[in-house]
């Protein structure tokens, strides 16, 4: 066994029969790994001192206005009384505790609130415990969804969490499909990218084999099986609810029209260099929207709205976070309040950028009444 990332899969790479792994299992491998994955280790991930900003990053309103979104559906079926929210991939807590808030701020008693953080990462456990320790809400930590105890009613949201789930990437190349692999190389960084035929009896039926032949010739599409079971993982468990996701990227007609959705994050910056720091980089795609409205059908979740995140706000009632008096000291609270309104809404930074699904279980709104 290696004594680095890259000897580990160096390591594996050799001990295949063809010498070559998937990217799919590369991305997990980069990612995941427990002890150099790029978000296992104790390293800044979010923010000025990371790699990449969120919607938690932009002052202290997202969560807030999620809290008023949620608060809707309560007024919709007034008659819930046992409810559980659940945030998946929770990150350092920002967004739980902006949540947290926007409830108390909403009259709800804290002791009546169940929130739970689904966190695989033991260094991200360790920063919610320490933000959300003086809380007056009592979030429970968890590894994972089947750790939650089930509840009548639950509301299920992520932020950014769907686009970080590893998959396999095929490409259309004079007529055939081609699937990227990873194999070795005799210079640094002794990794490099390769194409194999894409055996015609897989995923050549169904939905899957429609949404590959829609690629047009030399683009490449992110195909990502870990949303379908996620998802699947999610309708099981749920009994009523809400499932919110939200993350960017597109339909399947806009997506086909990039040449390639995936990317890395390193230090703010793009980077296409996927194989020189394994798990030194994050490594994201563009979410297919139309394959998670699909497959969540297939498990149970019906579509209820697909937006832009500034219609989605906008619906939820950011704009009554806007101060009521005029703004007379440009560094004051209320103008950094304006100016995160701004960031998360203009549709040249957040607002057109990200995309918000929701779906629903067991619940009469079962109809998607909104696209963007």
């Amino acid at each position: 066994m290696g004594v680095s990332l890259r000897e580990e899969l160096i390591w594996k790479i050799k001990s295949t029969p063809n010498r070559a792994i998937s990217f799919r299992q590369y991305m997990e491998i980069a990612l995941y790994h427990p002890r150099w994955g790029y978000y296992q280790k104790e390293t800044d991930k979010l923010g000025k001192s990371g790699d990449f900003f969120t919607n938690a990053h932009v002052g202290r309103l997202f969560g807030q206005v999620l809290s008023r979104f949620f608060g809707n559906w309560l007024d919709e079926y007034g008659s819930l009384t046992d409810w559980t929210i659940v945030e998946m991939g929770a990150g350092d807590g920002r967004i739980a505790e902006q949540f947290g808030q926007g409830l108390v701020e909403m009259g709800i008693s804290p002791d009546k609130v169940s929130f739970y953080l689904v966190e695989t990462s033991p260094y991200h456990q360790r920063l919610q415990k320490e933000r959300l320790f003086a809380s007056p809400v009592n979030y429970q930590l968890v590894h994972r969804l089947s750790d939650v105890p089930a509840s009548p009613f639950s509301f299920i949201y992520s932020n950014e969490l769907v686009d970080a789930f590893p998959v396999h990437r095929i490409k259309k190349e004079q007529g055939k499909l081609l699937e990227a692999y990873v194999t070795l190389s005799e210079s640094k960084p002794y990794l490099r990218e390769t194409w194999l035929p894409l055996p015609e009896d897989k995923w050549n039926r169904g939905k899957l084999g429609q949404w590959l032949m829609q690629l047009n010739e030399g683009s490449e599409m992110a195909l990502c099986l870990a949303a379908r079971d996620w998802l699947r993982e999610i309708a099981d468990w749920m009994e009523q609810g809400v499932l919110l996701t939200i993350d960017y990227g597109g339909l399947q007609e806009q997506l086909l029209q990039k040449q390639r959705t995936i990317r890395g994050f390193r230090g703010h910056q793009v980077c296409d260099e996927f194989y020189d720091t394994p798990g030194g980089m994050d490594l994201t795609y563009d979410v297919n929207f139309t394959h998670l409205i699909e497959w969540g059908l297939e498990a149970g979740l019906a579509p209820c709205q697909f937006l832009s995140q500034f219609q989605f706000l906008m619906n939820a009632g950011i704009l009554n976070f806007l101060p009521a008096e005029p703004v007379r000291d440009p560094f004051g609270k209320e103008a950094k309040r304006i100016r995160a309104i701004k960031q998360l809404i203009h549709p040249e930074t957040m607002g057109e950028v990200f995309r918000v699904l929701v779906q629903t279980k067991n619940l009469p709104l079962t109809k998607m009444n909104e696209r963007g």
